[in-house]
């Protein structure tokens, strides 16, 4: 049974993340012959700004800092 785990920041619609659980299973379902929908178990996790790092530094700090430009979720 595969299991999926997204790690994200906040901010993402219900349907956003409808879709995206949509879209996975449907991958797992052709990449893995006996992965159908069934089968197939998609957790997202959303990650606050003060609850992760990267490049030395709490993404918190990053964004306050005006040096974000891309979402590295």
């Amino acid at each position: 049974m595969p299991k999926v785990r997204i790690y994200i920041t906040p901010g993402r619609t219900v349907e956003q993340k409808r879709n995206a659980v949509k879209h996975i299973t449907e991958v797992m379902e052709r990449t893995l012959s006996n992965a159908g929908p069934q089968m197939t178990q998609v957790y997202i996790h959303e990650l606050e700004p003060e609850n992760f790092g990267y490049m030395g530094k709490l993404y918190l700090d990053h964004v306050e800092a005006g040096d974000i430009f891309t979402d590295p979720l």
